[in-house]
């Protein structure tokens, strides 16, 4: 397959910083006026960026090789083997809460929502392609995103595909270790048979963090590459399983202890008299524009393909796979779950459930865990902690690239660099431990950084560049879809921030330990 290691959240960090100039040479980093001696001029900010990414690009080369590619058999990749790529980056465990954004936008707005952002992610794709041919013809080489930002957009344009990238990377690794010590509290109960506490996963989970950051474990994700298509492929078919099995189980859900009032099972649509369903609104579409985060890796992709001519056609092909999907995983869980479903379906994946079960709170996640559960969460698990091989690392260096002349030094590791470790390692436990809602901290990630990267970017830069004659109907398109991305990141933005501070109160009670309120059933 292309990709040699696949899977969930640190797949789709690898799309948000598969920006990293890995073609970009010291030499070419000098052009930015690099004064020797002077650490605070922008040149310097600028070579400290590139020699940070350089080390970054040579860890996630391994993440981003073509089958049969250049250093084996000296082929590139084809229409379908880039349509394949684009689904083993597309789909990891983004499936794990697809279905629970159909909680916010229903049987209708929330599939509407997911076909949009494949629609604009494909129309990004023709723009992003049109903008790279323009920079070739102007004599710019664009091996990677951030050739295409600072080719149009000059050193400022460069610097802010920077920050969003790294950014990125510390909301995805935080994220990552949420997941892996929600999936560990799933499976292991250590306690007396019983949950021992997220947050203590996460603190069990920290040393990996520790080991990673002072460690180059790189080699072991390479080892491990057979796991992408594996992990790609056991996420969609394990999340039906789970779900099919889910709704054999729904008519002992008495149909009268489903819903309430305030709360019916399923929403055809909601209320868009409400202000709080237009954040949710906002909510759904970051989310669907994180699945396709892919936008940033198109230049890359491009330049490995035997036919660039063939790439948007290849990669909108790969995106209406994984709508497929999506869409089968999102229904047939909102089916099943309804308006009660976990952010995360792996953790409604039970039996055993206790008398009742369907009166108390969070009844889903009541019982104890499936097979089939518990083969996804160790799966999604192991691959995290793999991953993090290489996005542990990646992250720690994307931060020393801000103060190169603190951090850059012959020496591998100097007291500034420990400290940085440390400080980085802290972060990561503090934000897991605080934020138990994995779905909102993605969308802060996605509304802040994925939406600037796969939608405002490419936008402005096609119409600065003018790289292709488009007609009016187009350029109103793109100003809706320019006008959409801020709404998201101004809307979902807020809204995650407001769904993050109050999570620490509803993640206090377990499930199963109090009675459902609103409801009439006995």
């Amino acid at each position: 397959m292309q990709k040699s290691h696949i899977a969930s959240v640190s797949a789709r960090m690898a799309e948000q910083v598969a920006d990293v100039p890995s073609g970009v040479t010291t030499e070419s980093a000098s052009h930015g006026h690099v004064h020797q001696g002077n650490c605070m001029t922008p040149g310097s900010v600028s070579k400290g960026l590139v020699l940070g990414q350089e080390e970054m690009a040579l860890k996630l080369s391994s993440l981003f090789k073509p089958a049969c590619g250049p250093a084996q058999q000296g082929k590139k990749l084809s229409a379908t083997g880039l349509a394949l790529n684009m689904v083993l980056s597309i789909i990891g465990t983004t499936v794990l809460g697809i279905s629970a954004q159909m909680q916010k936008g229903g049987w209708i707005l929330t599939p509407i929502l997911l076909c949009i952002g494949c629609a604009i992610v494909s129309e990004m794709t023709w723009a992003v392609s049109k903008v790279i041919y323009r920079l070739s013809e102007m004599g710019v080489e664009v091996r990677v995103y951030q050739d295409l930002a600072g080719g149009v957009f000059g050193f400022s344009g460069r610097i802010l595909s920077s920050v969003t990238s790294t950014m990125a990377l510390l909301g995805m690794t935080c994220n990552g270790l949420v997941l892996i010590s929600k999936n560990l509290d799933y499976s292991l109960r250590v306690c007396n048979g019983r949950s021992c506490g997220r947050r203590w996963w996460v603190l069990a989970a920290t040393p990996t963090t520790l080991l990673y950051s002072f460690v180059d474990a790189g080699d072991l994700l390479k080892k491990s590459a057979v796991l992408g298509p594996v992990v790609c492929v056991g996420c969609v078919v394990l999340a039906l399983i789970g779900e099919g099995m889910a709704a054999a189980e729904l008519p002992h859900f008495p149909e009268g202890c489903r819903g309430s009032p305030d709360l019916p099972y399923w929403t055809l649509i909601p209320d868009l008299a409400n202000i709080d369903s237009w954040m949710k609104i906002a909510d759904v579409a970051s989310y669907c524009f994180y699945c396709f985060a892919v936008v940033v890796t198109i230049p890359s992709m491009q330049g490995q393909m035997q036919d660039p001519t063939e790439l948007v056609k290849a990669a909108s092909g790969g995106y209406v796979v994984c709508v497929a999907a999506f869409l089968a995983i999102m229904l047939l869980g909102y089916y099943a779950f309804g308006n009660l479903g976990p952010d995360s379906i792996i953790d409604a994946m039970r039996h055993n459930r206790p008398a009742g079960w369907w009166i108390l709170n969070r009844p889903w996640e009541t019982g104890t865990g499936t097979v089939v559960g518990q083969v996804f969460s160790w799966m999604v698990t192991v691959n995290l902690l793999l991953t993090d091989a290489i996005y542990v690392p990646c992250t720690v260096q994307a931060v020393e690239g801000w103060a190169p002349c603190v951090f850059r030094s012959e020496q591998r590791l100097t007291l500034p660099k420990v400290i940085l470790r440390l400080l980085y390692v802290a972060f990561r436990t503090l934000v897991a431990t605080m934020v138990g809602k994995f779905i909102e901290l993605t969308g802060l990630t996605s509304s802040l950084f994925c939406i600037c990267n796969n939608i405002l970017i490419p936008v402005l830069a096609f119409h600065r560049l003018k790289a292709a004659k488009v007609g009016h109907v187009r350029k109103a398109l793109h100003f809706v879809i320019f006008l959409f991305g801020v709404f998201v990141i101004v809307v979902g933005t807020t809204s995650a921030l407001t769904s993050l501070s109050m999570s620490t109160a509803t993640e206090d009670t377990a499930p199963g330990e109090a009675l459902r309120t609103g409801t009439d059933c006995q």
